[in-house]
């Protein structure tokens, strides 16, 4: 279930220009908050309705279309939903314009994340050894660094508290960003598995499976017979 639309109409963007800005500001608010998620009373809180004119409605539909990009992921707990701010959301951050979000108060150590973010943007863009965007053919290794570096981001972002990655979030952000046969059972799993041979990451298995979705057990990876759920950090236990 999603967050449920409130009442009112989304103000029209008049211009591209505005379009971006709103979304720079959206954006921006969740990579300021803690654990870089907001729940929908607080994000709707912080509607700014000058010179942007984000209503209520229009930041709901905005967050709607940035959760569809895979901006923004979206959790719901029954009664109120909540937005996080994901690793392809910061990345998008640092290519959006700031120019017509007039005065923002922003922290100097998250002027500093949002820095370092958009230097590694550019790294990642400019390095020759980076693998290819998505929908290109990877090399094994091409695909063990982009499944690594895609761990590392989530771990440091949306799962930090968890210490642990879901492997079906893993292999999701890993087909936004490389496309859909990195993510493959026969491409990604084995590469995941390889990983945990070598004792580069330690893969968890889930011991419930009913507190489990079907689609997120099927993109778990089933071998040596156990579902693998999680990864984490080859010696996170000591």
């Amino acid at each position: 279930m999603s967050d449920p639309a409130p009442a009112g109409k989304p103000a029209p963007a008049s211009k591209e220009t505005l379009r971006r800005a709103r979304e720079a500001y959206l954006l921006l608010k969740l990579f300021q908050s803690a654990k870089r998620t907001l729940w929908g009373s607080d994000a709707h809180a912080s509607s700014k309705k000058e010179p942007l004119k984000l209503n209520h409605a229009t930041c709901w539909q905005i967050r709607g279309e940035l959760s569809r990009a895979g901006h923004v992921a979206l959790n719901w707990d029954g009664k109120e939903g909540s937005y996080t701010l994901t690793p392809s959301g910061v990345r998008y951050l640092t290519t959006l314009p700031f120019d017509e979000l007039g005065e923002m108060k922003i922290k100097g150590a998250v002027l500093t994340e949002l820095l370092a973010a958009a230097r590694e943007g550019e790294r990642s863009t400019t390095h020759g050894g980076s693998p290819p965007p998505a929908g290109s053919a990877l090399t094994a290794e091409q695909l063990e660094t982009a499944v690594t570096d895609t761990f590392h981001d989530l771990l440091r972002g949306e799962f930090a508290g968890l210490q642990m990655v879901p492997i079906h979030e893993l292999r999701r952000v890993v087909a936004e960003r490389f496309g859909p046969h990195a993510a493959s059972h026969s491409a990604f799993d084995e590469r995941l598995l390889d990983l945990r041979r070598t004792d580069k990451l330690r893969l968890i298995s889930i011991d419930d499976r009913s507190r489990a979705t079907p689609d997120q057990l099927r993109n778990s990876i089933s071998a040596v017979g156990e579902t693998f759920f999680y990864a984490e950090k080859a010696h996170a236990r000591g």
